[in-house]
């Protein structure tokens, strides 16, 4: 016949644990309930966090600094962004400000020319150049008129300053057009200070003139117009 023994339940629990868990439970179990009673634990808890803490920044680094890289990439790539934007806007800006500089010189020399088809007599007709021939032997240009509109061999033609050459060749919807500075050019001047009348004759360069039937007692003077 088998016998068994009976043994209380408290003592079966209290077989596994030592002494010195029994006493750090019990202390435990005592702090909680002074800190929950009473602030005489406080200072005490403040010193413990001041000692916590350098272990909580180190535990906290990693993923701190990972956000504030990606922060840092993420306002990087922003910058770059806006910059090429900026950019963008920028060279539109320019763009836009050339074209509002050339329609303004274009528009002064409308005028000039309104004001000096203005002061001349007869029939006036606009040109447009088409063409640009500036080589030392042959100063020339071709220009978007011709016998359509009536024009003829050896019409002047005329910017906002004076005449600039005469028509040579006419087409019937075109135009060449042999400049002042033309070496075969010769047009008759008058010295506006002297009112000494003479003959100008091209050079081959665009901005040279040259009068070689002066008479030597005529005083001319640079500047002279």
């Amino acid at each position: 016949m088998l016998k068994f023994k009976h043994e209380p339940r408290v003592a079966r629990f209290t077989r596994g644990l030592t002494p010195r868990a029994l006493i750090l439970a019990a202390a435990a179990i005592a702090l909680m309930a002074v800190d929950q009673h009473g602030a005489s634990l406080s200072t005490l808890r403040g010193a413990l966090m001041g000692v916590i803490y350098p272990v909580q920044w180190a535990v906290n680094a990693p993923s701190a600094g990972l956000r504030e890289l990606s922060t840092m990439f993420a306002s990087r790539n922003e910058l770059l962004e806006q910059n090429e934007r900026l950019k963008h806007d920028y060279l539109l800006a320019q763009i836009q400000l050339e074209q509002l500089e050339s329609l303004r010189q274009e528009n002064q020399r409308l005028r000039a020319l309104l004001n000096a088809a203005g002061t001349m007599r007869g029939r006036v007709v606009a040109t447009t150049v088409l063409s640009i021939n500036t080589n030392p032997f042959a100063n020339r240009i071709t220009i978007n008129a011709g016998a359509n509109i009536g024009l003829r061999p050896g019409q002047p033609l005329l910017d906002a300053r004076g005449i600039i050459g005469q028509t040579l060749h006419v087409g019937p919807l075109s135009s060449q057009v042999m400049l002042i500075t033309d070496p075969a050019s010769a047009v008759p001047v008058q010295i506006k200070r002297t009112d000494t009348a003479t003959i100008a004759v091209g050079t081959g360069s665009l901005n040279l003139l040259s009068l070689p039937y002066l008479p030597n007692s005529t005083k001319v003077k640079p500047g002279d117009v």
